[in-house]
Formats: C-alpha cells, structure tokens, sequence
C-alpha cells in the first residue's frame, strides 16, 4: 500500500470512527500532564505535540539562504519566494487565490510556508516530497517563478556578493544543488514556536484561557484532531473534501481543474476532491481558507468542516470555543507574535 494510500485509510478509519469520539470525549478542562499521559497510553506519540523551540542549522547557509529567498532573480520576472510567502505576514500573501507572474489569478489558494520542514509531504495535492521538490516545483511553474534552473544559476553567476558567499560556504560557484540546499535549509529555519497552546502542552496550564481549554476538548470530541494531528495538527494525511456531501456548494465559482484534487496528478478517479489536510498551526493568521481560499473567518470554517466532513451541524457557541483554541495556536518568528 503507497503512503497516500495508507494515509487515506486512516483518515477514512477516523471518519467511522468520530460519532464514537463524540460520545467518549469530554469538554471539561484537561490538563497537560493529563494529555501526555494518554498520548503514552495510546501509543501515538504523534497525536499532538509542541513545535520545537530551536533547530541545529548553519547560519551561514540561513543568511544566504534568506537573501536567495527575496531574491527576485530567481524567476527573472521580479517574483521572490517571498512574494506569495511574505514572512511578515503569516508566511502567506492572504489571497484567497494567488497572482501569477503574469498578473492573473491561480486556481488555487497559497499554503503558508512556516512549519512546512515538518510536512511528510507538500501542496494541497501531496503531490511534492519535500521541500527540494518543491522548489524544483515551483522554480519551473510557468504561472509561478517560470524559470529554470539553469537561468537562476547564470543570474547569480554574475553576481559577485553571491560567488563570494557560495565560495566561502560551498567552496563553489552558485549551482543548482547549492542553491536548492541554501534554500531549503532557510525553510528548514520557518519555525514558529512558543504559540499558547504549546506554552500549555510544556506544563504552563495558565496558558490557555478556559474558553480555549473548552474550545480543545470540542476539537477532539467532535472529531477534528483524528485528522489534524501531530506537530502541526495537520498536513500528515490526505482526506476527500466532502465525506457528507458536496463541499462546494457554499461558493459561487464553478468547478476548476485544481477542484478535482489529487485526481489531476494520478489519473485515478478514486483520487478526486482527495487533498492534504492542512495544518492549523497560525491558522488565525493565514485566512482565508480552504485550498479555493473560499472561507473568511475561522467561525465560518469550523461549521463547514462540521457539516462536509463530519456531518454535523456544529452549533454557533461550539464554533466560537473551538475557534478560541485555534487562535492559541499562534506562534512566534523570531520572537514576535505573528
């Protein structure tokens, strides 16, 4: 059984399984003492966990690899990998479908960049292994960067601050793998730890206020941590968009070809409307939602994935404690609130 395909039996295990949960679970405060216990009870060492708060990189690859990623060379058009990933604003360009190079609008909605270095894989259709592929992805998009890598490595050539630094680090002139590594090793750095929640999973049980605490029982009594979990409550498993019926119908636009999910990348019609269940962590601050970028607030969000995924209409004062706990997810870049 292929990954996707084994993280799709999960995700359909979940669904069975959630109307169980529901009459398990409990919305009473619980502690973090108490869920790290059942975490070990259970076994699912991955079922939630704190981003962690520094990682082991070189900081010469960091400052190269942040100045590549503003650099604007890299598609040759004036678009950076900053562009639709601005940092300074949740790592996302806040769109609900994002500007192509040439000034039209994609088909789809721009994942955000931080925390991704924990994905098992990447973009809404779990189409990219890793962060390498991913820029090889986008690199060559001819709606994104619409370059190469043979382009990017002859523009930085002639830069003499760059040969210097790729000499000093790499003992090389800018070539592909330098480049990509350089990148990838920044993004790597994307990490936003320090948010409530995990101040609260580290034993601060002042953390969270008791509507967040509340809104965290509801997240896993309705069911929504089997499918986002982990360190990024998220973004590990594939799952259909629409298990109760369709999920499109609150929005105006037609069907487009990146609707059809992972069907347009393998062929098989049992793919169709399967897509990465997006991590919620700083899901406060990267709206609107959705792979189309069809939802607003995060109120409005909670009650869709109530209705298209577990079928429930989950009532307004629910989805107000469940958004309150999403906002603890909020972490911090550099030290500062995102």
């Amino acid at each position: 059984m292929s990954r996707v395909a084994m993280m799709l039996a999960l995700v359909l295990f979940a669904v069975l399984a959630w109307q169980s949960l529901r009459k398990q679970g409990s919305t009473e405060a619980v502690s973090p003492a108490d869920l790290l216990q059942e975490i070990s009870r259970s076994g699912d060492s991955q079922l939630v966990q704190p981003i962690p708060q520094v990682l082991d990189l070189d900081p010469r690859k960091l400052a190269l690899g942040e100045r590549l990623f503003r650099e604007p060379r890299l598609s040759g058009k004036g678009f950076s990998c900053n562009t639709c990933h601005p940092l300074e604003s949740g790592g996302m360009d806040g769109l609900p479908r994002s500007l192509t190079i040439h000034g039209g609008r994609d088909q789809m909605n721009t994942p955000t960049l931080f925390n991704a270095a924990f994905y098992p894989y990447l973009q809404w259709r779990a189409d990219q292994p890793d962060l390498a592929a991913q820029l090889d992805a986008v690199i060559a998009n001819p709606l994104h960067m619409a370059s190469s890598w043979s382009a990017v490595e002859e523009s930085l050539r002639k830069d003499p601050g760059y040969r210097q630094a790729f000499r000093e680090i790499y003992d090389s002139e800018p070539t592909r793998s330098r480049i990509k590594d350089a990148l990838v090793t920044f993004e790597q750095s994307l990490i936003t730890p320090d948010s409530d929640f995990d101040r609260w999973l580290r034993g601060d049980e002042k953390a969270l206020t008791e509507q967040q605490q509340r809104g965290f029982g509801l997240f896993r009594r309705y069911g929504c941590s089997s499918c986002h979990q982990g360190i990024n409550l998220g973004g590990n498993l594939v799952a259909r968009y629409g298990v109760f019926g369709s999920a499109f119908n609150h929005r105006e636009l037609p069907l487009n070809e990146f609707d059809q999910g992972r069907l347009r990348v393998t062929g098989n019609n049992a793919d169709r409307f399967l897509f990465r269940v997006p991590g919620l962590r700083n899901v406060a601050v990267t709206a609107p939602y959705f792979h189309d970028g069809s939802v607003a607030s995060l109120e409005e969000a909670v009650g869709h994935m109530g209705h298209v995924q577990l079928g429930v209409d989950i009532p307004v004062e629910d989805r107000a404690d469940i958004a309150a706990f999403l906002r603890s997810l909020t972490g911090e870049y550099r030290g500062r609130r995102l």
